[in-house]
């Protein structure tokens, strides 16, 4: 039947390790009540009337407290030794005193605590826990579990809470109603330096006054049963915290939290555990957990404390003295902490390292769009966490592309790219690439009809440009030279001033580039003595034979003359020398520029023949774009590149052949790859306008590049289908 007592106490301890309204006697009296904290180191008290017992003192941990009436106030004692002492039991004490007299040592405790105008009553008392060194309590076989508190220390004997004096004189009331006892016991042993043994007391504050605590070790029992030097080693320290009030009707407990449900919202009233590091739950009972109240977790031991993204409030003092907390674990983002309203006393909280789980983001809907001129598409901002208080504000980087309104709409106002950039209050931002499509055709390139031009001076030449797309909407261009005083250019027509070069640029309205070299020569006088380079017009991936003559030769015997050409286009492979100039020593290596050599200094009397005196024969690049080639020969009068057998220098006029690369084949009217008989019907046919007939190769039907397409080109390619020798060869440019 004992024992049965004994676990029904128990049970009743662990329902109210906070002590609630539904277990506390409503306070009878307004007011407030001051706690003070003493010890009483060196006293001594008379024991069962016969022994005098040394009682070992507690050290000032906290400094006084005020409280109000019907608060409920733990009272905690912590036992710890500087050495090692495996104690097997304790009797722990919380002794009440009302009076203002000093204790003296030499006086029995019953002497100042004998008052009958109670200001606190004991309503509860937890057996003790033990706690490493890490602040963690301890689990370990069984070995600190009681009956009552799956987490104690001693259990060998049932727990009790006596009121007893502390004279032996247990018929006295005034004397009973303010000792309270805590009787803790364990065979095994706690070694006491490595861990610490907490005793707790829960007293209601039930009338205004001031009341003076003092805590005692009694009864220390180590296994040596050396009773007196342990008491004397052990260091006990107090602490004092409010955990309720029973005024709270509504407050609960679970897993150490008080709580309150307001509106359907849980508010954590006070914190009752000795964790040293604190979890605070976002849910209980299935409700969301929002705010800590006043005073909730203050002069808490814990280091570290975990707050769940549900809280938004703070009471005041909620984390008040907390001196040991250093870390706090958020499970929002940093403009969501920002966001709890705080009030005044929490340093504590606030001066502690922050540890955010969430990162803030803003994210757009789209980071990258396509719009035609015109278009609207709206973009949305999405914060993570969500946070509705939270404004945007919205750019462009160039709003001659695309406009954004406040509220994330685009407008597309022209071709070209654009970002837009949405910040968030907070001053976070993120950004979206619009690219705008004109309704415009744009144009993509242009040609010119000549990429080398070879004028004599007072001609003119015409230029034609060629713009793609065909439907480009806009296809102006405009002409320029960059040697005005060699060659202008008007329109396109370019005219000859004087001997020397330029270059010629066509450039449409969007930046589209073509040109063509000009060289413009001297009128040659046809009775003067000439080189001449032949020109021809061929394809891609074919070969061409140049040939190099004299006109008009006055009588030479050595002459030197320079080629040079396009090396990406024209790659030389054979010369072949005609010998009309007699030996020749013509440069071996086949690259530009290549050194044409004859020489024949014994002899007596000059060469005086004309015609063809080398052929070039030239691989023309598969990838050749469409253009003009020039070939130039060059000598030096003065240095005696042509001379005759008077070794005096000879002055000839030199006139460059062009390689035409087309992406045709002269006289195929047709496109069919072959120049017959059949072309010459497209043409007459052509030029007769068939109707059937006018989608023929025009660039093919000018057989004698005049830029025109008319009889005379008829005439020429019959005239070359019918292998007359002077029109053998087409383009026929004579």
């Amino acid at each position: 039947m004992k024992k049965l007592i004994g676990v029904i106490l128990s049970v009743l301890l662990v329902t109210s390790v906070c002590v609630v309204a539904s277990s506390a006697v409503t306070a009878n009296a307004y007011g407030q009540a001051v706690i003070h904290i003493s010890d009483f180191s060196g006293a001594t008290y008379q024991r069962n009337q016969t022994t005098q017992r040394q009682l070992a003192g507690s050290n000032i941990e906290r400094d006084d407290r005020t409280f109000n009436v019907g608060d409920l106030v733990n009272i905690t004692v912590s036992y710890q030794s500087s050495s090692q002492k495996n104690i097997s039991g304790f009797l722990g004490h919380i002794f009440i005193n009302q009076t203002t007299n000093s204790v003296s040592s030499s006086k029995a405790f019953a002497e100042y605590t004998a008052n009958s105008n109670e200001v606190m009553r004991l309503t509860d008392a937890f057996c003790s826990r033990v706690f490493d060194e890490s602040g963690q309590r301890i689990y370990e076989d069984n070995q600190y579990i009681i009956g009552h508190d799956s987490e104690g220390l001693f259990g060998s004997v049932p727990d009790t809470v006596s009121e007893t004096g502390i004279d032996g004189k247990t018929n006295d009331p005034s004397i009973d109603k303010i000792s309270y006892n805590k009787i803790c016991y364990n065979n095994s042993g706690i070694d006491i330096s490595k861990n610490t043994a907490v005793v707790t007391f829960t007293v209601e504050i039930t009338n205004p006054g001031e009341t003076y605590l003092y805590t005692v070790l009694e009864d220390v029992t180590e296994t040596s049963d050396n009773l007196d030097s342990v008491a004397e080693m052990v260091n006990v320290t107090t602490s004092l915290k409010k955990v309720g009030n029973v005024n709270d009707k509504n407050v609960k407990v679970v897993n150490d939290f008080a709580y309150e449900v307001v509106s359907g919202k849980v508010s954590i009233t006070n914190y009752c555990g000795n964790s040293d590091k604190v979890v605070i739950p976002s849910k209980i009972a299935g409700k969301t957990v929002t705010t800590l109240s006043d005073e909730s977790f203050s002069y808490g031991e814990f280091s570290e404390i975990t707050v769940p993204e549900s809280i938004s409030y703070i009471g005041t003092s909620a984390f008040e003295e907390c001196s040991n907390l250093k870390k706090v674990n958020y499970k929002g983002s940093q403009s969501q902490w920002n966001k709890i309203e705080k009030e005044s006393g929490n340093t504590s909280l606030t001066n502690a390292k922050l540890y955010c789980s969430k990162v803030d983001t803003l994210t757009l809907n789209e980071t990258d769009i396509t719009m035609n001129v015109g278009d609207t598409e709206t973009l949305t901002a999405t914060l993570s966490p969500k946070d509705t208080t939270v404004t945007y504000t919205w750019s462009t980087s160039d709003s001659k592309v695309a406009t954004v309104n406040t509220n994330g709409t685009i407008t597309a106002k022209s071709g070209g790219n654009a970002v837009i950039t949405v910040k968030s209050s907070n001053n976070l931002t993120a950004t979206c690439n619009v690219t705008v499509i004109s309704s415009d055709i744009a144009v993509i390139s242009v040609k010119l009809n000549k990429t080398a031009l070879t004028i004599k001076k007072g001609n003119s030449e015409k230029l034609t440009a060629t713009i793609t797309p065909s439907d480009a909407t806009d296809k102006t261009v405009t002409w320029t030279s960059n040697n005005t005083s060699v060659a202008t250019v008007s329109g396109g027509t370019v005219k000859a001033l004087k001997k020397g070069t330029a270059t010629i640029t066509a450039k449409t309205s969007n930046g589209k580039t073509a040109t063509c070299n000009v060289t413009v020569v001297e009128e040659i006088d046809e009775s003067a003595p000439q080189i001449i380079v032949e020109s021809k017009t061929t394809n891609p991936s074919s070969k061409v034979d140049i040939a190099v003559s004299l006109k008009n030769n006055p009588g030479i015997v050595g002459m030197t003359l320079g080629v040079r050409f396009d090396e990406s286009v024209l790659k030389l492979v054979d010369v072949k020398d005609s010998e009309l100039l007699g030996t020749n020593s013509h440069k071996p290596e086949y690259e530009t520029p290549y050194t044409l050599s004859w020489s024949n200094d014994t002899a007596t009397t000059n060469f005086n023949a004309n015609g063809t005196i080398a052929v070039l024969t030239f691989e023309v690049d598969k990838n050749a774009a469409e253009g003009e080639y020039p070939i130039t020969i060059s000598y030096d009068y003065d240095n005696m590149d042509i001379y005759n057998k008077d070794l005096d220098s000879v002055n000839f006029e030199t006139v460059n052949g062009i390689v035409t690369v087309a992406d045709y084949i002269c006289g195929d009217v047709n496109n069919d790859g072959k120049v017959n008989n059949m072309d010459r019907v497209y043409l007459t046919r052509y030029l007769a306008k068939w109707n059937q007939f006018q989608n023929i190769n025009l660039k093919a039907a000018d057989v004698n590049l005049d830029g025109k397409v008319n009889n005379m080109d008829k005439v020429i390619l019959t005239r070359h289908l019918a292998k007359w020798n002077d029109y053998a060869e087409i383009p026929y440019t004579k």
